[in-house]
């Protein structure tokens, strides 16, 4: 499945582009309109315009549709988990453990696990400036609009960032300043081992066996219960 990379027009500019340079036959050249027909209903509407893409540096990082990513129907799912690394998408696709959590969280029908990384400062300006509420890769829809907000925690230095995080989100710092309509929002990671120099912007650390506890969670999510 493609993903609009920049825009319905530009990939009507580069399909219109390989079929002039490429010498295909009339019957392959309608087997690869049909295709197109078929892929443009599939292709998702991007958080952010052609304009601002073509203005950041590595538009890819806020684009997804990778190979592997996981989509499924929003309206077929009880629980919409984002989860979040506090760096940049190279550095945050990097980390093993939240790839095996996002496999882990999206085998069950009921979760929808996406993913969020810390936008780079030339996107952050713009994002402040226009208003443009931070968004998860997958869906493109505001990480405030979830059920939970999972931030990993790998290191003292990603600490601001999780400001930045939910400060781009408009989610309220302070757990207290939080009602229902915000996602519940966790932490996790090798630095919730010593809580007390984490940011504590969230009524909830869980540091030892996590990817064993986790699923735990989710179920206590689903079912109503405070955490």
């Amino acid at each position: 499945m493609l993903s609009d990379t920049i825009s319905y027009r530009m990939y009507n500019y580069t399909l219109c582009y390989v079929m002039e340079k490429s010498k295909l036959r009339k019957k392959e050249r309608r087997i690869l309109l049909a295709l197109h027909k078929n892929e443009r209903r599939y292709m998702r509407k991007l958080a952010l315009d052609d304009e601002i893409l073509m203005s950041i540096d590595k538009a890819a990082r806020y684009i997804g549709g990778e190979v592997n990513s996981v989509m499924k129907d929003k309206g077929k799912v009880d629980l919409r988990f984002c989860m979040a690394f506090p760096d940049v998408y190279e550095i945050g696709m990097s980390n093993l453990g939240m790839a095996i959590l996002y496999d882990m969280f999206n085998k069950r029908e009921d979760v929808w696990c996406e993913r969020l990384f810390s936008p780079w400062t030339d996107l952050d300006k713009i994002m402040r400036e226009k208003k443009i509420p931070l968004f998860a890769l997958e869906s493109q829809e505001p990480v405030r609009d979830f059920d939970f907000l999972g931030i990993t925690l790998g290191y003292e230095m990603c600490y601001t960032n999780v400001l930045q995080l939910l400060d781009l989100s408009q989610i309220p710092f302070l757990t207290k300043e939080r009602g229902e309509e915000f996602p519940l929002v966790i932490g996790g990671g090798a630095c919730a081992y010593k809580p007390d120099s984490a940011p504590q912007c969230g009524p909830y650390l869980g540091a030892s066996d996590r990817n064993r506890r986790r699923p735990l969670h989710l179920q206590s999510g689903t079912a109503g219960r405070v955490l």
